[in-house]
């Protein structure tokens, strides 16, 4: 007897399969954000910094809060 999975089951499973891969490409993309800061290797854009302002925050914090 041959077993076809439901289409909601099919569904369920690669929801699943997503969020594990969308957790695991997340966790990278900050990791190397994290190393380019470290590192002294980014930009930070006029749009970054009005955003930085409005939260009171400065390049130092930046710097010293993304670990």
């Amino acid at each position: 007897m041959t077993f076809f999975p439901s289409r909601s089951n099919i569904f369920e499973e690669l929801s699943k399969n997503l969020l594990l891969l969308t957790d695991v490409m997340f966790d990278e993309i900050i990791q190397r954000m994290r190393e380019k800061v470290t590192s002294l290797q980014y930009v930070m854009t006029l749009h970054a910094e009005e955003e930085m302002n409005d939260d009171n925050l400065t390049i130092y914090d930046i710097e010293q809060g993304h670990r």
